[in-house]
């Protein structure tokens, strides 16, 4: 659960730049898209996709910094695109409830059970 104090900021950002090349569900993505930061991301994860479809954030190509700083410019200098990002940030992390969430979890668990090498240890 992330602090007030991290929200806070969040909220406060003019935007989020996620440039991770794998994410298993990006959480600090839709946290941001839930402050109604406009976010830059790398398609690292097929749920990057759904949120650029959905609105509030713009994917860019995993190792294209080019398109990350082109993106990161783009918003920066364009007030209107800020507040119409914002807006559909919002709209965005709305549509995602806690099962959504849980679901893609569990995706994500099911395969890492099924890869080589991989264990989980219980108590």
């Amino acid at each position: 659960k992330p602090s007030r104090k991290i929200l806070r900021e969040m909220a406060e950002a003019t935007l989020l730049l996620s440039t991770s090349k794998f994410e298993g569900f990006p959480n600090v993505v839709l946290e941001a898209l839930s402050c109604g930061t406009p976010v830059v991301s790398t398609l690292s994860t097929d749920v990057i996709r759904e949120f650029a479809l959905k609105g509030g954030l713009i994917e860019v190509p995993v190792g294209d910094y080019k398109a990350v700083a082109a993106a990161t410019i783009n918003i920066l200098e364009n007030d209107e695109l800020q507040r119409e990002m914002s807006q559909h940030a919002l709209e965005t992390a709305a549509s995602y409830s806690w099962l959504d969430v849980k679901y893609f979890w569990d995706e994500i668990i099911q395969a890492a059970l099924k890869s080589k090498g991989v264990r989980f240890f219980a108590k």
